[in-house]
């Protein structure tokens, strides 16, 4: 059950998907700074910010089903996001790569942190890929 935006995950899904973070944050937007990171956490004690799981999380609990949630974060707490990052994504969500370029010719100085971020994503990707193979083999989850 919903309280206050607050999904609670099913014990024992987030016990098979081996539960290491904390509370997932879901406000609709995202969090590009580091102060705007450490505010929110002192606000709501969120250990991360996830702009997709609340609509899985809210048709769950509107249908009575357990929830939780696996993610990989890519952009750590300690770093902004740079601008590239965020002029990149559509409405969808999608990255253009002309926004991408676009982005990168008009602050050139963000340039490392962008690589920085698609460093950090592809290491994320991984790290998601590996924890589903790992449930998958321990059979946690069914």
């Amino acid at each position: 059950m919903c309280r206050d935006g607050h999904f609670p995950a099913d014990p024992r899904l987030a016990a098979g998907l081996g539960r290491v973070g904390g509370a997932l944050f879901s406000g609709g937007v995202v969090v590009a700074t580091v102060k705007g990171k450490r505010e929110l956490h002192a606000r709501t004690g969120a250990a991360a910010v996830d702009l997709e799981s609340a609509a899985v999380a809210e048709a769950a609990s509107r249908h009575a089903l357990p929830f939780a949630a696996l993610r990989a974060i890519c952009d750590p707490a300690g770093r902004n996001l740079p601008h590239a990052a965020l002029a990149a994504l559509d409405a969808s969500g999608r990255i253009g790569a002309w926004r991408v370029a676009k982005a990168v010719i008009t602050h050139p100085g963000e340039l490392g942190t962008l690589l920085a971020l698609a460093s950090d994503a592809a290491r994320a990707r991984v790290a998601l890929g590996n924890r589903v193979d790992a449930i998958k083999r321990a059979g946690t989850l069914v």
